[in-house]
């Protein structure tokens, strides 16, 4: 019990010590196994396969942890997850294999698992929103897959105003963690007060959410990243930061959680940039 709790609240550096020193993984997948084979209660020592897989999820915010979590037997036990008919089973398992695809030697070992991109395809038209961002997030970075719904388009420009959205003059595209809309927010009022144009994702839009991230992303002058412990660990957030990084836009780092020093993947963009 105490592994999970520790697993939950551990941050991205102490989870590849927790992982190390306790065979924290090679646990949780087996556990995980166990409860998914429960067909009483689908439960083990108590846990759910879903707070056991989240679990997992959270040690993969350590990119070390991740190859390690292939490696350990993990990809069968999310198959029989996205495979589930419970929906909060397949939003789990997609997010913990959509934070497994940032590791460049995990990706291809999960590509040559047909049966799992095959189940991650048959969920992109699942009708709960939150498990097609998972699918669509984890297909993005497997297969490149960008396909979304037909409306996906229209919805991309909603956060510009009607009149913004063709005068050619380019907009500041403002990624962050939904947990801090709020500041966000207020953030992106003060700009557009000082007469810059914002683009933000206050809606968070269910399964159209990595096309209409793309398209702003794509057509943006400027993206301002606002880095906080909860940025760094969402994998929708790593996704618009890494495609920030691809389409080569220039962007300004900023801390959006006092005392918040950016480590991993983030720390690396961050770099020597002044924030």
């Amino acid at each position: 019990m105490s592994l999970l709790i520790l697993s939950y609240i551990v941050d991205e550096v102490d989870a590849a010590v927790l992982s190390d020193n306790t065979n924290a993984i090679e646990k949780l997948v087996e556990w995980t196994k166990k409860a998914t084979e429960n067909e009483i209660d689908g439960r083990f020592l108590g846990f759910s396969a879903i707070e056991l897989i989240e679990g997992l999820t959270k040690l993969a915010a350590n990119d070390e942890n991740k190859i390690k979590i292939v490696e350990k037997g993990a990809l069968p036990v999310l198959l029989r997850m996205l495979q589930s008919s419970d929906p909060e089973e397949q939003r789990s398992s997609a997010e913990c294999v959509w934070m497994l695809g940032f590791h460049e030697d995990a990706k291809p070992i999960m590509l040559r698992n047909s049966d799992l991109v095959q189940a991650l395809t048959n969920l992109q038209s699942a009708p709960e929103a939150a498990v097609r961002k998972n699918v669509q997030g984890a297909l993005w970075l497997l297969t490149g897959d960008r396909q979304q719904d037909r409306s996906s388009r229209r919805r991309s420009r909603l956060s510009l105003s009607a009149e913004d959205q063709d005068d050619g003059v380019p907009y500041i595209f403002l990624s962050y963690s939904w947990s801090e809309q709020e500041l966000a927010k207020r953030l992106k009022e003060a700009m557009t007060e000082a007469g810059f144009k914002m683009w933000i994702d206050v809606e968070q839009m269910g399964g159209s959410t990595l096309q209409t991230m793309a398209e702003a992303l794509e057509g943006a002058g400027l993206v301002l990243i606002c880095g906080s412990e909860r940025y760094q660990e969402s994998p929708n957030c790593r996704l618009e930061a890494e495609y920030t990084f691809t389409l080569k836009k220039p962007f300004i780092p900023i801390k959006l959680q006092r005392n918040f020093e950016p480590s991993s993947w983030l720390g690396a963009m961050f770099g020597a940039k002044m924030y």
